[in-house]
């Protein structure tokens, strides 16, 4: 049996904390005192269910709490949303809204995104709007693809990126207590195309939406992040990894042009999903070792960083994001090396193969380094008058030939 079917997965264990700090939040906030006994008593059956859940995976003897248990904490992410609410302040005073709406409108209007957007009528407003709105139903359609390809035990790497992606964002709520622009300029920079999609939206909003804060958006961070884990779930399905990212940006576009949104919400949920998928990779490295995904430390976050420059390139950061960037690569690069040393994942038949692959694959300067200086070291340990021999010998040979006469270096 795999350790992760009779053990706390890494995704539960992010549960835990989360409802951890719910809980003291209860305890410590001036909130009213309903709500507060309120959260407290939801966390405390959280936790006797999934008691219950566990010792039932462990005795065996049937699938289905195997299978409850990929699938409830897509439930539980749900309640993480609504507790947030449970915390919003009695007031707001705006400073950070009139501080935001500035960009806003740079990006809506100066830079012609709401223009944009329209110039094809309702069509694009009303993908931007389907997106928006089955932004929660993404992870159950990813989950649903692990069964679909017979992958489902790589569903915690799965639920382990996508809950960090939506928890690191929740858990800033209380300290940036922000109202949507919709509300707060009601009637400005909205859309001018109406659809029937965007109604459904408003009214779902009003009545299941939250009123503690906005920034950062959980909408976006939440959907990169399941796109980045699928990307490292799925690296031989190109539709799945490209499909999602798509999706993935069409939601962080909804969040600015419906006005669900500002901005620099969007910009800070994509930070935290970049940050819950190396996050997320590494406690999934320090806890199950043998993990297929973990093969890939960081999976597609070099794709993923690559990003930021490209959509920040004339503003006045781009320097901070480049230092970023490159630690994050070099993070990468010492994960994977160690991870080979552990004899995990490397290649015994053929190392020089399996990094030359690593390189090409990810695209990591750091890892093509290490091949070159790998060969040139074989180079300098092998007699020079036999490696001039045997190239003058086998210059006229075939390549494939020539590949079986040279011998291997290890």
């Amino acid at each position: 049996m795999k350790p992760d079917t009779i053990n706390p997965r890494v995704s539960e264990w992010i549960l835990a904390a989360y409802f951890t700090y719910t809980s003291v939040l209860a305890l410590v906030l001036t909130i009213d005192p309903a709500m507060s006994g309120r959260a407290l008593l939801a966390n405390a059956l959280v936790a006797v269910c999934y008691v219950l859940l566990l010792w039932a995976v462990r005795r065996g003897g049937s699938e289905w709490p195997g299978v409850l248990r990929d699938w409830a904490p897509l439930a539980l992410a749900l309640l993480a949303y609504k507790q947030m609410g449970w915390f919003a302040p009695a007031g707001h005073d705006y400073a950070l809204e009139r501080s935001w709406i500035v960009w806003d409108r740079v990006v809506l209007h100066q830079w012609g995104l709401r223009s944009a957007i329209e110039s094809l009528g309702v069509v694009v407003p009303s993908v931007l709007e389907l997106s928006y709105l089955l932004v929660y139903a993404f992870p159950v359609f990813c989950m649903i693809m692990l069964y679909a390809y017979k992958r489902r035990e790589q569903a915690d790497a799965l639920l382990t990126v996508y809950l960090l992606g939506l928890c690191l964002a929740y858990v800033q709520f209380p300290f940036w207590p922000s109202e949507p622009p919709r509300t707060v300029f009601a009637g400005q920079d909205l859309p001018l195309v109406a659809t029937f999609v965007r109604r459904i939206n408003l009214a779902l909003l009003g009545s299941q939406g939250i009123h503690t804060s906005v920034f950062p958006s959980a909408h976006v961070s939440g959907a990169f992040a399941a796109a980045f884990a699928m990307r490292g779930v799925f690296p031989d399905k190109p539709w799945l990894r490209w499909g999602t990212l798509v999706y993935a940006i069409l939601v962080a576009l909804a969040t600015v042009y419906g006005r669900y949104h500002y901005a620099a919400d969007a910009v800070a949920g994509f930070g935290v999903a970049l940050v819950a998928a190396a996050f997320g990779a590494l406690l999934l490295r320090l806890r199950l070792p043998a993990e297929p995904l973990l093969e890939q430390p960081l999976p597609q976050l070099g794709f993923a960083v690559g990003l930021v420059p490209r959509i920040v390139a004339h503003s006045g950061v781009l320097g901070v994001l480049r230092s970023c960037a490159g630690g994050l690569e070099r993070l990468d690069h010492l994960l994977r090396l160690g991870h080979r040393h552990r004899g995990v994942s490397a290649s015994v038949e053929n190392p020089d193969r399996s990094l030359a692959d690593l390189a090409r694959r990810r695209g990591i300067g750091i890892a093509r380094g290490f091949l070159d200086r790998r060969q040139i070291g074989t180079a300098g340990q092998a007699d020079p008058a036999t490696n001039g021999n045997q190239r003058g010998e086998l210059a006229g040979l075939p390549c494939a030939q020539a590949k079986r006469a040279v011998p291997a270096h290890r």
